[in-house]
């Protein structure tokens, strides 16, 4: 298999700054909220945050400290599950300079493409250890009665800090 290189020094650079990261995530379906289960394929890294089910959590490794989470600003989900609002922290575990793009890929179904925000604090998206980044979701599948299967696709440029 051949593949190419840039031969470009700045395009170079760019290539080994960028990390372009794919994670299936699934969402099954509960009339309770606090009965759905949030799942994805890499469970120590992404942790995700929907109604009445919080995996975003100290206990469970997500973030470093206390004070890490308390600095994070999640959309409301009090009612959430109607509109499918998701919460999302991915840990990188390398210096994140900028994140560049996220977005949910839905693999079944007709909502395609969501664009993930980032939410108010911290507004770069990057949590103050500097190696996570944290969105919010707004996917508009009813997690009381539909599925949700879809990709969290995460573009983040990489260096010193």
């Amino acid at each position: 298999m051949s593949s190419y290189r840039a031969q470009d020094s700045i395009i170079q650079d760019r290539e080994l700054e960028v990390l372009n990261i794919c994670i299936p995530l699934f969402v099954t379906a509960s009339a309770t909220p606090a009965s759905k289960v949030l799942s994805n394929d890499e469970p120590s890294r992404l942790f995700l945050n929907a109604q009445s089910v919080s995996q975003i959590t100290l206990a469970n490794g997500a973030v470093d400290s206390a004070g890490e989470l308390s600095a994070i600003t999640f959309q409301s989900l009090a009612s959430g599950d109607a509109t499918g609002l998701l919460c999302g922290l991915l840990q990188i575990r390398e210096p994140i300079v900028k994140v560049l793009s996220l977005q949910l890929v839905q693999r079944t179904g007709g909502n395609g493409v969501i664009s993930c925000t980032l939410p108010s604090a911290p507004a770069s998206g990057i949590t103050s250890v500097g190696d996570k980044l944290v969105f919010n979701a707004s996917t508009g599948v009813n997690f009381a009665t539909t599925n949700y299967d879809a990709c969290l696709i995460a573009k983040v440029q990489l260096g010193l800090i």
